[in-house]
């Protein structure tokens, strides 16, 4: 569960990027 945890987190991060990139 904390896996699965800590991969939700860095996905949130990495599509956060990708929007602030896209602006």
């Amino acid at each position: 569960m904390a896996v699965r945890l800590a991969y939700s987190k860095s996905f949130v991060q990495e599509e956060r990027a990708t929007i602030n990139l896209a602006l």
